[in-house]
């Protein structure tokens, strides 16, 4: 009985020192050269180590037996990662708003844009400012290589979408199909459960998060949600709801902006040169040292920001001297949902490769190209086409 608790105290005090010395070894993603960063706290990972280690274990069961991927569940489960990964990305909800806006539900694309740029930011704070290891990047390894990424995995971004995105597209269905208020809240939670779990399966068994990092990520998913909800209804009390039709004009006001006229004088122009000041001033900012907050920024604003900026400029009357907005859009044909996907197609295209320049200026001109166009085809598509 002694051997055994002695064999136990031993191989505690080896994972321990393991853990300490891969801490002090650099690793190829974290170089130093970004100013500002910690160190995620090696007691934390101490403490969290033997609940992190037995779930990537069991996580990774497939990847570790004989089958490896070669086996039929093998694929099915790297399928399964990869489709997870695919709609938990960043990128989707920088996308959002401009397909929402395309197909002429303005609601949903604030509602989207408000979420959307809360997520960008917050879960941008830490992965800009703490550093923890991806599991595979540890000596000895604790989890095995199944996918490539090097920036900090703390939190876990995917799980944090995954959330927050399941929030929103089930609080927009509710709000259309709505029940009782227990059954609401039930609904909610078991769809926000599902999503949570089987993204963090994924994101574990690829061996690029911790299920601490998974866990941070449902906190910080519950608190952006809520605090997107809050922008959201600020945002709606400030300007107008679009839900309940009262962004648009009624076709009666004198100086509505209608494709008959397309007099763009009763635009809110003092909104739409501030917010276009805004977005290029908190680009560069978050692009130049000794910030450089994230190297998506580019990309972020640059898809995000021309759609909240077209709404505060267009669809937002009580912020009009002259009480102007656009008129009610028609309901969406076929091949409006086609444009809007090869418009959102073109645009995403457009920031992955702006973003991959390597010079600053290269990169912010594409951001400059790519708002130009996208608030471009907003207006000008929701003034002549989409009438």
């Amino acid at each position: 009985m002694e051997d055994s608790a002695q064999y136990a105290l031993s191989q505690e005090d080896e994972r321990k020192s393991l853990l300490d010395s891969s801490h002090s070894q650099s690793s190829p993603a974290h170089d130093g050269k970004q100013r500002w960063v910690v160190q995620f706290p090696p007691k934390w990972d101490r403490a969290l180590s033997q609940f992190d280690d037995i779930v990537i274990e069991k996580a990774q069961y497939f990847h570790r037996s004989h089958l490896g991927l070669r086996g039929k569940v093998g694929v099915c489960v790297e399928l399964f990662n990869q489709l997870v990964t695919l709609w938990t990305t960043i990128e989707v909800g920088f996308v959002a708003p401009l397909f929402f806006y395309t197909v002429g539900h303005d609601a949903l694309a604030g509602w989207f844009s408000a979420l959307a740029f809360t997520t960008a930011i917050f879960t941008q704070i830490p992965k800009r400012f703490i550093y923890r290891k991806r599991p595979y990047l540890w000596m000895p390894p604790r989890a095995l290589m199944c996918r490539n990424d090097r920036t900090s995995s703390f939190p876990s971004r995917a799980v944090v979408c995954a959330f927050v995105y399941t929030f929103a597209v089930v609080a927009a269905v509710l709000h259309v199909h709505t029940f009782s208020t227990i059954l609401n809240i039930t609904i909610m939670a078991a769809s926000i459960f599902v999503a949570v779990l089987l993204t963090s399966y994924a994101r574990v068994n690829f061996g690029v998060h911790f299920p601490s990092d998974c866990a941070a990520g449902v906190i910080l998913g519950c608190v952006i949600s809520l605090v997107g909800y809050g922008l959201h209804a600020a945002a709606v009390a400030a300007c107008s709801s679009c839900l309940e039709a009262t962004c648009y004009t009624d076709g009666q006001v004198a100086s509505a902006l209608t494709a008959e006229s397309f007099s763009l004088g009763a635009a809110n122009w003092p909104a739409l040169v501030t917010g276009t000041c805004v977005s290029f001033l908190l680009t560069i900012l978050c692009m130049i040292p000794p910030l450089e907050f994230w190297s998506k920024c580019t990309h972020f604003f640059g898809l995000l920001t021309p759609c909240i900026v077209f709404h505060l400029s267009f669809l937002c009357p009580t912020l009009s001297r002259k009480y102007a907005s656009l008129s009610p859009p028609r309901l969406p044909h076929g091949t409006d949902w086609l444009v809007a996907i090869t418009v959102v197609g073109i645009a995403t295209g457009l920031g992955w490769f702006g973003r991959s320049r390597k010079k600053l200026w290269q990169r912010f001109a594409f951001f400059v190209v790519l708002y130009a166009l996208i608030l471009a085809w907003l207006v000008s598509w929701r003034l002549l086409a989409f009438k």
